[in-house]
């Protein structure tokens, strides 16, 4: 299955511009038989977009736009970067991908997990999404993650009354034991990767009964810094299959650094791939049995 992923620079709020640039991608990936287009996260209106979600007009020509792509769209499975109108209580939008396939909407995946810290203000226009989605393709199984979805809400906060400074390991929670926004139960366990606004932690005890954490602070190139009460945390929870089998590969092709084990291959003339000349069949074994991908 070979799959196109259109690097376009999108302008914020230049729709038709957008537009274009997409319906030129698609056709390059039909001249090079591709299965699945990808394009990148609010593609056709450009991001952030900010306050010009806040006009009906830019909404309409955003939809207009939309139509169109999925008019061109024949003998392609599509995954588009938009915006959806939400129709229920809540914000009026959804940051979402529309999914397409052979000129028909199969449904639309919402951004689960809104940034709003340092520059980001996605939950000002956004609406949460609630569900992650699989969709069918030539038998495979379909994930979409948007940007930061692999992240959940922890539906807990720092509880320090003063917050926290850049130094201390220690950080108090409302219910350490607690169930987080995807259910999952305890929302904190040693070994989590956690994020307080631009920061990352590691979760390296929990107490439950003091609902105390101790974390290594500012891991993976972040910056320790200071955070006020009733910050939102966000836990790091892909699906637990992908995170094994991203593990397990990792480790097969770290034992494999001597061996020339891998093809490269030139993809569409826009970039180089590198891939494994067989997978292992641990990390097989942990795959949908009738394939599957995520895109993201």
């Amino acid at each position: 299955m070979l799959i196109y992923v259109a690097g376009l620079n999108p302008r914020v709020g230049d729709i038709s511009q957008n537009s274009k640039k997409i319906l030129e991608s698609i056709d390059i990936a039909r001249e090079k038989e591709a299965d699945i287009l990808l394009f990148a996260e609010s593609s056709l209106l450009g991001y952030p977009a900010e306050d010009l979600l806040l006009y009906n007009s830019f909404i309409e020509e955003i939809n207009e736009n939309e139509k169109k792509i999925i008019k061109a769209s024949k003998d392609l499975f599509i995954v588009l970067g938009t915006i959806r109108k939400n129709k229920n209580k809540g914000k009026p939008l959804f940051n979402t991908a529309c999914i397409i396939n052979n000129q028909k909407v199969l449904g639309y995946k919402d951004k689960t997990l809104l940034p709003t810290y340092d520059v980001f203000d996605e939950r000002r226009y956004f609406e949460v999404g609630k569900k992650q989605k699989v969709f069918k393709y030539k038998n495979k199984k379909i994930g979409v993650l948007i940007c930061e979805d692999a992240w959940i809400d922890s539906d807990d906060a720092v509880a320090d009354a003063a917050g926290i400074n850049a130094s201390v390991t220690s950080i108090t929670v409302t219910d350490a034991d607690g169930t987080a926004s995807d259910l999952d139960s305890p929302r904190f366990q040693v070994g989590h990767l956690i994020r307080i606004e631009s920061e990352y932690l590691d979760v390296q005890a929990v107490n439950t009964s003091t609902n105390v954490l101790t974390v290594k602070r500012g891991v993976n190139g972040s910056t320790a810094a200071t955070h006020a009460l009733s910050t939102q945390i966000d836990v790091f929870r892909p699906i637990d299959n992908i995170q094994m089998a991203a593990m397990r590969l990792a480790v097969w092709r770290y034992r494999q650094k001597d061996v020339n084990s891998f093809d490269r291959t030139t993809i569409l003339g826009t970039g180089i791939a590198i891939t494994p000349a067989a997978i292992p069949a641990d990390v097989l074994s942990l795959l949908p049995v009738d394939g599957g991908i995520v895109l993201g």
